[in-house]
């Protein structure tokens, strides 16, 4: 399985060097396209490392979380399958889920822009129900 989503060939079609309409392929379901957006390399890095900052370094923190959203959008690339396109699009969403992922899981980070863990959850939540449905409408968009 490819570790990034995987559209239809008919959203593929518009991109450059995307494949036939003919051979028209599933996109992936809702579950599928959660467990894709944050590349498991970049979970791996950023929680023990955020956790071992702590609160001790703001400036650290911000330094890894910045490192982690340039890991995420490298994992993603090179992990999408071979010969596969990736709309442009989902490397933006990568980005927004794994910062409300990280909001969401280090309070000490969510604290840097003031949200308590009412707002991180809520975030979230709302992220997890949009963002799948989103992507799903850019790619039919062929943005």
């Amino acid at each position: 399985m490819p570790r990034s989503i995987s559209y239809s060939t008919i959203a593929l079609a518009a991109v450059p060097g995307g494949k036939s309409p003919r051979a028209k392929k599933p996109d992936d379901d809702y579950q599928q396209r959660l467990l894709k957006y944050i590349p498991a390399e970049t979970i791996a890095f950023f929680v023990p490392i955020s956790a071992a900052v702590g609160d001790k370094s703001r400036s650290g923190l911000v330094v890894i979380t910045l490192v982690a959203i340039a890991g995420n959008v490298l994992y993603s690339f090179i992990g999408k399958a071979p010969g596969g396109k990736t709309l442009p699009h989902y490397y933006v969403l990568s980005i927004i889920a794994f910062l409300v992922w990280a909001f969401a899981t280090d309070q000490n980070l969510a604290d840097l822009i003031g949200l308590s863990k009412l707002w991180t959850s809520i975030i979230l939540g709302c992220t997890i129900f949009i963002l799948p449905g989103l992507d799903a409408l850019l790619a039919k968009w062929n943005v």
